[in-house]
C-alpha cells in the first residue's frame, strides 16, 4: 500500500460584472469557474475556502472594492470609488419637520388673524370717537 494522499489545492476566482467592477468572489469548494471569471489565487489556508474571510464585494457604504483590469484583480482605490451618498432623512425625521412646518404655518395664519383684529377693533374705536 504505497501511495501518496492527493492534496487539494483550492482555487479562488472573481466574476466580473459588465463594467469589470467584481460582483462575485467563489472558491472551488463551493463553485466551478465559468467562462470570463478570473482566476485569483489558490492554496489551501482558511480563506480559499471561505473566501469572504478575505474579500469581500462591497464596502460599508455598498460600493465595489474591486475591479478586474487587463485580466488581474485589483482593489478599487478611494479616489475611484463614487462619493459616499448622504444618509436619507429617517421617518422620524419626516415627521418632526411636518409638525414643524404644521405649527409654523398655524402660527403664521394665527399672527394674520390677529393683525385682521387688531385692525378692525382700530377702524371702531376711529368711528366711535
Amino acid at each position: 500500500d504505497e501511495y501518496m494522499d492527493e492534496i487539494i489545492t483550492n482555487k479562488i476566482y472573481a466574476t466580473p460584472g459588465l463594467s469589470g467592477e467584481v460582483v462575485k468572489f467563489f472558491s472551488t469548494v463551493f463553485g466551478q469557474p465559468h467562462e470570463g471569471d478570473i482566476l485569483v489565487e489558490e492554496g489551501n489556508e482558511d480563506h480559499h475556502a471561505h473566501v469572504h474571510l478575505k474579500y469581500q464585494v462591497f464596502d460599508d457604504a455598498g460600493r465595489y472594492n474591486y475591479r478586474i483590469t487587463d485580466g488581474q484583480l485589483e482593489a478599487i482605490p478611494e479616489e475611484d470609488k463614487p462619493p459616499i451618498p448622504e444618509p436619507g432623512i429617517s421617518e422620524e425625521d419626516q415627521y418632526k419637520a411636518f409638525t414643524l412646518l404644521e405649527l409654523a404655518q398655524i402660527s403664521a395664519r394665527q399672527e394674520e388673524q390677529d393683525t385682521v383684529l387688531a385692525a378692525i377693533l382700530l377702524n371702531q374705536a376711529q368711528l366711535e370717537v
